[in-house]
C-alpha cells in the first residue's frame, strides 16, 4: 500500500502535468484543489461555489489528471451534465480553443455536435 506522502506526491506530479496539458500557468484555488484531490482519490464529489469561481477548470483538468494516475496513453473521458444548452456550447467551444476534443448533446438530440472517439 502506498504511503500518504507517495499519494500526495503522485497527485502533485499528475496535477502539474494536467495543468501543462491545458496551458494553465497559475495556482489553483483551495476548493479546486480539494475537489480534484477528492476525485483523484475515487470519491463522489459535489462542488458548490459561486458563479465564476472556476468549476469548469476542475472537470477540464480531470482527464489529464486521471491519465497520469492510471498511466494511460490518452486522457480519460469525462462526462458532464449541465442544465443549460448555452453552457454546454460555451464549454465545448472553450475546450476546442485549447485543442481538446469535446462534444455535447442537448435535449433535442439535434443541435449538439458529436465526436467519434477512436482509440
Amino acid at each position: 500500500m502506498a504511503a500518504l506522502g507517495d499519494f500526495q506526491s503522485d497527485f502533485q506530479v499528475n496535477l502539474s502535468a494536467a495543468k501543462r496539458a491545458l496551458g494553465i500557468d497559475f495556482e489553483l484555488k483551495e476548493k479546486q484543489l480539494e475537489a480534484l484531490e477528492s476525485l483523484y482519490n475515487g470519491n463522489d464529489t459535489i462542488v458548490v461555489v459561486p458563479t465564476g469561481f472556476g468549476k469548469s477548470l476542475i472537470f477540464q483538468l480531470l482527464p489529464w489528471l486521471m491519465q497520469g494516475k492510471f498511466k494511460r496513453a490518452d486522457p480519460m473521458i469525462v462526462i458532464i451534465a449541465t442544465p443549460l444548452n448555452s453552457i454546454m456550447h460555451d464549454q465545448v467551444q472553450s475546450l476546442a480553443k485549447r485543442g481538446v476534443s469535446a462534444c455535447y448533446l442537448d435535449i433535442t438530440g439535434s443541435s449538439g455536435n458529436t465526436y467519434d472517439y477512436k482509440r
